[in-house]
């Protein structure tokens, strides 16, 4: 006899999402896996985004939290975790829209794999009016046949593999076993942009990731999304590097800690030029602190002599 199946706890957390929600909601009623609870946490939304939330709760059954103050997409996420009942937790975006067997195919491989606590898709993305843009590929270097389980070393290739459409955590995508969430803390705003991908890394730590070579969702890139502003705006070292500066302890193979030391060196190199041109001296001769590759030591004096003159470098 089949056991009933698990509960599923789908997060939407919004802010000023009037233009997409109902799409993304649309799409979250759509799902072929039925046994879900969905909760949304609405953060001081200063459009009409609180009253189309309601209107679905009234049609489907969705719950809705309402903060009155805005307390930060981080501490958001927190909440809804914490407000969570199941099994499995996935934490989709409000303007993002969801392949009807996202879940279903998303929980088939958590309930297959005793050692796998999170596991993620691939995606088409689109734009602000829901045109197709193109598509997120997984990284070709850790391409295999049948479902894709990785280690943590592996999730650290899949990272440094990352360039242009080629990503290995499409965050939106994500599902998470909820006392896994629980048992590794809150995710932690010292992070900011890349928040997410370190609590994807602590859990990878620990347990094996999966991802699903399909394109699942359609992610949607456009110019209101909060972490594409901080990364267009943030001329110091990227959050993505800070994060990967923390868990390159936990990196196991030689070989992978070298790609991941190298590819740290170059982020290193590219903030300092970034900040020299942006007459931020102080800062860009901080950066170079950092850079301890024999190879770029040729460089880093031309920009340590380049900050000390005030003088501003050519681009890379």
């Amino acid at each position: 006899m089949d056991m009933a199946p698990p509960l599923v706890s789908i997060c939407i957390p919004t802010y000023n999402s009037a233009r997409y929600i109902r799409e993304t909601l649309d799409s979250i009623a759509a799902q072929t896996y039925k046994n879900v609870e969905v909760i949304i946490s609405d953060n001081a939304s200063s459009d009409n985004t609180l009253q189309i939330l309601y209107e679905y709760a009234g049609r489907y059954g969705f719950k809705v939290l309402a903060n009155e103050t805005n307390i930060g997409a981080l501490n958001n996420w927190n909440r809804l975790v914490e407000a969570s009942r199941g099994e499995y937790v996935a934490i989709y975006h409000s303007d993002d829209v969801y392949n009807p067997n996202i879940v279903e195919e998303s929980v088939r491989i958590l309930k297959k794999y005793d050692d796998v606590a999170i596991v993620g898709t691939m995606a088409e993305i689109i734009d602000r009016d829901g045109e197709l843009q193109g598509s997120y590929e997984f990284p070709a270097c850790l391409r295999r046949p049948g479902d894709g389980i990785f280690s943590f070393d592996e999730v650290i290739v899949g990272i440094l593999c990352t360039e242009g459409n080629t990503i290995f955590f499409t965050t939106p995508s994500l599902m998470v076993k909820r006392g896994v969430f629980i048992k590794s803390g809150p995710f932690d705003g010292r992070f900011h942009s890349a928040g997410d991908y370190e609590m994807w890394l602590r859990i990878a730590t620990r347990h094996a990731v999966a991802i699903i070579d399909k394109k699942l969702m359609k992610y949607r890139v456009h110019e209101n999304q909060g972490s594409e502003r901080e990364v267009r705006q943030n001329i110091g070292i990227p959050d993505i590097v800070l994060v990967l500066q923390e868990y390159e302890k936990y990196i196991g193979s030689k070989r992978v800690r070298r790609l991941c030391n190298n590819y740290l060196q170059k982020k290193y190199l590219t903030v300092a030029v970034k900040q020299n041109r942006h007459r931020n001296y102080e800062k860009s001769s901080e950066a170079l602190r950092l850079i301890t590759s024999f190879k770029y030591s040729f460089l880093r004096q031309i920009i340590r002599m380049a900050n000390a003159l005030k003088v501003n470098l050519p681009k890379l």
